[in-house]
C-alpha cells in the first residue's frame, strides 16, 4: 500500500551526494527533485522511498552553519579557497547584522564584536564597511554572490530553479538577443513575470529573477562579444574584439593552454666542453592555473615536429621525466589532453600535420590576433620568468652586449659549462621546486599547484589515448594516397600492403565520399621519419589507425633523411654514368660515404681540439712565475753557485762585480 502523506514540501532543499537538490513536484505518490547543477537529470521517489532515504541518511537536510555562524549556500564550494574565505567572513558579519538590525537588541559595534570573537578576526570591518556590504547584499536579493570579486562574478552560478532558468533563457533569446532589439532587461523581467503567472507554473512559487540575475546570466552564458554580435551585428562585435584585445578567461584547468617557442639566452656545450649554441625552448602553459604543462628543449629550428613533441610531453604524466633528477622535492601533477590551444600565426602552427594532430586529439586551435601580444600573455610571461628566475643564475647566460664589452669575462661562450642534458635537469628542477610553488599576483597571490589541485578535484583531465595511439596522432608527416588493388599504397618508391589494408579498400571502394577523381579510395596515412619500414593508415569511418609494413626490407629502419641522401646519390650516378642502381645499393653506398665523411670530420675535430688544449697548457706555463724548489736552491748556496766569481755562475745572466775592498779588511 502506497504511503498517503509525503514529508517533503515543494521548494524544500536537500543534500544528496554532497549536492544541493530542490523538490519541484509532489503528486500521485511521486516526489521529483532537481539538482542545482544543470547537467544532472532530475530524480523521482515514491513517498515511502523518500521517507526511508531521509531516515537512513541518504537524503540529508543541509546545514549551512558552523559554530552558529551562517554559511553561504552550497554552491560557494566550487569557488577557490581564498574567495570562499572572504565570502564566509563577509556573509557572517552581514547576516548577524541583519538579525540584530531588525531586532534592535544590540548596537552595530556590539554585533561586529560578537562575530569577530567567533571568527577570531583581528581586523573586523568598520561600521561604514559593514553598511556597504549590507547594501550590496540587499541589491543581490540577500545572496552571497554579492561578496564575490568582480572577475569571478561572471563565472559564478546561482540557485535559480531549473524551470525558471529555462524560462529566463528563452526570454533572453527571443527578446533581448535579437538583431536591433528594442527590449531592455526590464522588458525581459516583465516577460518572465507574465510567464510565471500562468496556471501551469503556479506550483513553483518562485520570485521573478532580478535585473542583476539576468545580467549575470548574460555575462556567464554569452559574454560581451556574443551579446554585441547578436544585437548589433558582426562588424560591431569585431570592433569590440579589437578594443578588448584579451581573450576570455577560462574557468578550469586545460580548458585552454598557450604554446610558444623562443631561443634561450644561454649557451650550451657538448660533452667535450665546446660551445654548441643557444637551444630553442618550447613551453606550454595552462592559462587557468599558470602551470607549465609541457617543455621541449632542442637545437632544431621550430617546426611542426618540434611543437608536437612538446604537446606529447604536455599530455603524458611527468613522473618519468623527473625520475632520477636529484634534489626534486616538489610535485608536477600536470597531465591530460587540453580542450583548446592558443598559438601564433606562423607556418608550423598552420601546417597540415599540426592541424591533423589537433583534429585527432579533438583539440580546438585558437590563433592569437596579429600584432596583439596580449593574446598569449600567460606563456609570454612564463618565458620572462624563466629568463629572470633561472637562466641568469646559470653559467653561459647571455648578458647584454654592453655588459659583455665592459667585462670580457662574462662572454657566454667562454663561461658556458652545461650540456643539454644538464640544462634540462636544471630546468625541470626549477619548474618542480620553485615555479609550481611560487605565489603569483595573477592568481591572487596563490600558488599555481594549489590552483591546479583545486580545479583537478572538480574537473578530471581527459587522458583516454594509449601511448601508441598518441604517438601516431603526433607524427609530423601526413599525406593522402589511393589504395591500389594489388600494390596497396605506393610511397617513396615502395609498396605498403597487407590483408587488413585490402579489406579496408574493399569496404570503401565505389563510395563517393572516399574517392577524388579516381576509382580507388583515398585515405590519409602517416609515417615515422625515423623508420620508413611501415606507415599508419587511418580508417576514414572509424578513425582507427592500421599499421602497414612494406615487403622491401631495405626500408626497415631506414630514416627519411638517409633515404633522401640515397635518392640524390642514385640520381647523380644516373646523370654521370648513365647507370641505374637499386635503392638498396644506393643506401649502402650512402652509408659508406657518410661514415667516411663523419670519420674524417671527427679526426679533424679531435686534432683541432687537442691542439687548442695543448696551446692553452703551454700558455699557462709561460704565464706562471718560475720558482726553484727548496732543495735545488739550498744546493746552489752550498756549492757557491750564487757567488759572482764562481765559474758555474758565469752561465747565469746575473751581473758580475769586482771583489769588495771590505773583504780584504
Amino acid at each position: 500500500m502506497a504511503q498517503a502523506v509525503c514529508i517533503a514540501n515543494i521548494g524544500a532543499e536537500y543534500e544528496i551526494d554532497k549536492r544541493l537538490w530542490k523538490v519541484t513536484h509532489i503528486k500521485d505518490d511521486k516526489v521529483v527533485l532537481r539538482c542545482s547543477t544543470k547537467s544532472i537529470e532530475a530524480v523521482e521517489y515514491t513517498y515511502f522511498e523518500f521517507s526511508a532515504a531521509v531516515y537512513e541518511g541518504e537524503i540529508k537536510i543541509p546545514n549551512f552553519a558552523v559554530d552558529s555562524i551562517p554559511l553561504p549556500d552550497y554552491r560557494y564550494a566550487d569557488l577557490p579557497q581564498h574567495v570562499k574565505q572572504k565570502i564566509y567572513r563577509k556573509n557572517a558579519y552581514v547576516k548577524q547584522y541583519a538579525v540584530d538590525k531588525n531586532s534592535n537588541a544590540i548596537s552595530t559595534v556590539e554585533s561586529i564584536a560578537s562575530v569577530a570573537s567567533k571568527l577570531k578576526d583581528v581586523g573586523p570591518p568598520s561600521i561604514r564597511s559593514l553598511e556597504r556590504w549590507y547594501e550590496r547584499w540587499q541589491q543581490f536579493e540577500e545572496h552571497w554572490m554579492a561578496f564575490i570579486p568582480k572577475k569571478y562574478l561572471e563565472h559564478a552560478s546561482t540557485r535559480v530553479n531549473p524551470i525558471v532558468e529555462e524560462i529566463m533563457i528563452e526570454a533572453i533569446e527571443s527578446l533581448y538577443l535579437v538583431r536591433n532589439s528594442k527590449h531592455s532587461l526590464e522588458g525581459v523581467c516583465e516577460d518572465i513575470e507574465d510567464t510565471l503567472a500562468k496556471p501551469e507554473y503556479a506550483h513553483l512559487e518562485e520570485n521573478v529573477p532580478s535585473k542583476s540575475t539576468i545580467k549575470r546570466r548574460l555575462d556567464q552564458k554569452y559574454g560581451r562579444i556574443e551579446i554585441v554580435r547578436r544585437r548589433e551585428g558582426e562588424e560591431a562585435a569585431k570592433r569590440l574584439e579589437e578594443v578588448l584585445g584579451v581573450p576570455e578567461r577560462p574557468t578550469r584547468i586545460l580548458q585552454c593552454v598557450e604554446i610558444d617557442e623562443t631561443v634561450l639566452d644561454c649557451f650550451i656545450v657538448d660533452e667535450n666542453g665546446v660551445p654548441v649554441g643557444r637551444p630553442t625552448l618550447v613551453l606550454i602553459v595552462d592559462v587557468y592555473s599558470k602551470m607549465i604543462t609541457g617543455v621541449y628543449v632542442t637545437f632544431q629550428s621550430p617546426s611542426a615536429a618540434v611543437v608536437l613533441q612538446a604537446i606529447k610531453m604536455s599530455i603524458l604524466p611527468k613522473e618519468p621525466v623527473i625520475a632520477g633528477i636529484e634534489d626534486i622535492v616538489g610535485m608536477w601533477p600536470c597531465y591530460g589532453i587540453p580542450e583548446g590551444i592558443r598559438t601564433d600565426n606562423i607556418r608550423h602552427y598552420l601546417s597540415v600535420a599540426f592541424g591533423e594532430a589537433l583534429f585527432d586529439l579533438q583539440i580546438e586551435q585558437e590563433q592569437s590576433r596579429v600584432r596583439k601580444p596580449k593574446g598569449k600573455a600567460s606563456v609570454e610571461r612564463t618565458f620572462l620568468t624563466v629568463n629572470t628566475g633561472l637562466l641568469n643564475s646559470l653559467p653561459g647566460y647571455v648578458d647584454s652586449i654592453a655588459e659583455r664589452i665592459i667585462d670580457a669575462k662574462l662572454d657566454p661562450q667562454k663561461t658556458a659549462v652545461l650540456t643539454l642534458d644538464e640544462f634540462k635537469e636544471h630546468l625541470f628542477r626549477w619548474i618542480v621546486n620553485e615555479q609550481n610553488y611560487r605565489q603569483s599576483e595573477r592568481l591572487d597571490n596563490r600558488r599555481p599547484i594549489d590552483v591546479w589541485n583545486e580545479s583537478l578535484a572538480l574537473h578530471k583531465p581527459l587522458n583516454n589515448r594509449s601511448l601508441e595511439s598518441l604517438d601516431v596522432s603526433l607524427l609530423p608527416t601526413v599525406k593522402d594516397r589511393t589504395i591500389q588493388a594489388t600494390k596497396g599504397i605506393r610511397f617513396n618508391k615502395t609498396q605498403y600492403t597487407n590483408t587488413e589494408l585490402a579489406r579496408l579498400r574493399a569496404r570503401l571502394l565505389g563510395r563517393k565520399d572516399f574517392k577524388k577523381n579516381t576509382q580507388n579510395p583515398v585515405v590519409k596515412f602517416r609515417w615515422n621519419p625515423d623508420d620508413l619500414g611501415y606507415i599508419w593508415v587511418q580508417d576514414p569511418e572509424t578513425l582507427q589507425n592500421i599499421q602497414v609494413w612494406t615487403n622491401d626490407k631495405t626500408y626497415h629502419g631506414l630514416s627519411e633523411q638517409l633515404y633522401k641522401c640515397a635518392k640524390e646519390l642514385k640520381a647523380r650516378i644516373l646523370n654521370q654514368d648513365g647507370k641505374h642502381i637499386s635503392v638498396k645499393e644506393a643506401v649502402v653506398r650512402t652509408r659508406r660515404e657518410l661514415a667516411e665523411m663523419v670519420g674524417g670530420k671527427a679526426k679533424v675535430a679531435d686534432k683541432k681540439r687537442l691542439a687548442a688544449i695543448t696551446s692553452k697548457l703551454d700558455q699557462k706555463k709561460l704565464d706562471e712565475p718560475y720558482v726553484k724548489n727548496g732543495s735545488d736552491f739550498a744546493s746552489d748556496i752550498n756549492s757557491g753557485k750564487h757567488l759572482p766569481n764562481n765559474p758555474e755562475s758565469q752561465q747565469t745572466d746575473l751581473p758580475r762585480f769586482n771583489p769588495s775592498r771590505y773583504m780584504e779588511d
